[in-house]
């Protein structure tokens, strides 16, 4: 196993980022040892773990530069020897390369596959001022959700009948799960998170909901999504009448709705809340990595 950081400046800060690699290779170390990780041997071409570069990251740049490693984190990079990520060798290193994180309360997890925001700091300012837009006892649904970062806050903290979160990708359901696992037991709220494209018959989401939050990648918005919104708005106002889709859908019979329910997690809430039909969202908040869009 070869370990790669990199190390300079002056001596006190070259003290104190070798302290915190030093860290961070015994946990990796004790990490090695509890799951009875192999090295890689290079003559005989057997074995796990390849490599671990570290690299150390400040964030705050306002403090002189001889205290920023002191509090600073360290980025672990594994290269790992499997054909590909559902391999057998693979399942080891999901384990070994789970990160969480402390944010806004709650614990949530994230794995290599699960997208994670770059600077969680400005990140959990947001998430605080998002929260003060929720009222208590919403029913809030949240597209483009990933892990559902921002779903388990406001049912942490705004005490919400229902949160729904709707993500494409597959990988960030093991985040969603263990993050579940570990909500404060007095949470009471219906959670769950779906396997679904946003953009597929998205106005199913909507309904039952006071509150929708799109994350989206920067190229903003899928023209089905906003095309949703806006009916969802002209129902909230009585402009269009719709029978609901969930008592006309008495059988589901569409292969992206089937999906999503098989690939679905559910917390039940202990007070037995009901989705309430005709109710569409009279609040929309969106949160932008891309201006343009």
């Amino acid at each position: 196993m070869k370990s790669s950081c990199f190390l300079g400046g002056p001596g006190r800060k070259k003290k104190l980022q070798g302290y915190t690699l030093t860290c961070s290779l015994v946990s990796v170390c004790a990490a090695i040892q509890e799951l009875g990780i192999q090295p890689y041997n290079e003559d005989l071409h057997l074995g796990e773990l390849r490599y671990v570069q570290m690299v150390v990251t400040t964030f705050n740049t306002t403090l002189p530069a001889a205290e920023r490693y002191a509090s600073g984190k360290v980025q672990v990079s594994l290269v790992w020897n499997a054909r590909d990520e559902d391999s057998i060798q693979a399942d080891r290193l999901n384990k070994m390369a789970e990160l969480w994180e402390r944010m806004s309360g709650i614990d949530i997890s994230f794995t290599p596959a699960s997208f994670g925001q770059a600077n969680l700091q400005v990140f959990d300012v947001l998430l605080r001022r998002l929260q003060k837009a929720v009222k208590i006892g919403s029913s809030v649904v949240e597209l483009y959700a990933g892990v559902g970062l921002i779903g388990l806050s406001l049912a942490t903290t705004r005490k919400c009948r229902t949160v729904k979160c709707v993500e494409v990708n597959k990988e960030a359901r093991l985040s969603f799960e263990q993050s579940l696992s570990r909500l404060p037991a007095s949470v009471n709220s219906n959670i769950s998170w779906h396997c679904a494209d946003a953009s597929v018959s998205p106005i199913k989401w909507l309904e039952g909901a006071n509150v929708v939050i799109v994350d989206p990648p920067r190229k903003g918005l899928d023209p089905p999504v906003i095309e949703a919104l806006r009916t969802a708005s002209l129902r909230g106002l009585g402009k269009t009448k719709s029978p609901s889709s969930k008592t006309t859908d008495k059988v589901e019979k569409r292969p992206w709705m089937l999906r999503a329910k098989q690939g679905a997690v559910h917390k039940e809430s202990a007070s037995n809340w009901e989705e309430e039909e005709h109710t569409w969202p009279d609040t929309l908040i969106y949160v932008s990595c891309g201006w343009q869009a």
